[in-house]
């Protein structure tokens, strides 16, 4: 399996457990390449793997360090207030936290919850998370 296919499989999947945890909210995900359309008053997930340019971990050794920042961009309907949506970034940082690993992907720093804004009917909270493969 090529490193960007399983890391990409290991995030996802992650985040998938998140959403079917009994802690964990019932909130659809759009998925990264599939249509994806919001019901109205009815927060949502949105997963995004910004990948930074993988690079040699030393001379004459075939590893490859892959890094970037997993972004989940939580949708909450506008005008129903930030305590709400801040608690559920809170609950999927936690599910991020430092630490975590699979056999591929380990998450070495914690996630940040980033500056609110809102666009048209949706105020929108990102939680980054970044992660790191050593393949």
């Amino acid at each position: 399996m090529a490193a960007e296919t399983a890391i990409a499989e290991a995030l996802m999947g992650r985040l998938g457990a998140f959403t079917l945890a009994p802690a964990g909210p019932d909130l659809p995900i759009a998925w990264p390449g599939r249509v994806y359309k919001p019901v109205e008053d009815k927060g949502y997930l949105r997963a995004t793997i910004l990948r930074a340019t993988p690079r040699r971990l030393t001379a004459g050794i075939s590893l490859v360090e892959h890094k970037g920042l997993f972004q989940i961009d939580m949708f909450w309907p506008i005008n129903k207030g930030e305590t709400e949506p801040l608690k559920v970034a809170d609950k999927l940082a936690y599910h991020f936290r430092t630490g975590w690993a699979d056999c591929l992907v380990k998450l070495d720093d914690p996630p940040q919850i980033m500056t609110a804004w809102t666009d048209g009917a949706w105020f929108v909270v990102p939680v980054r998370i970044p992660y790191r493969a050593i393949i």
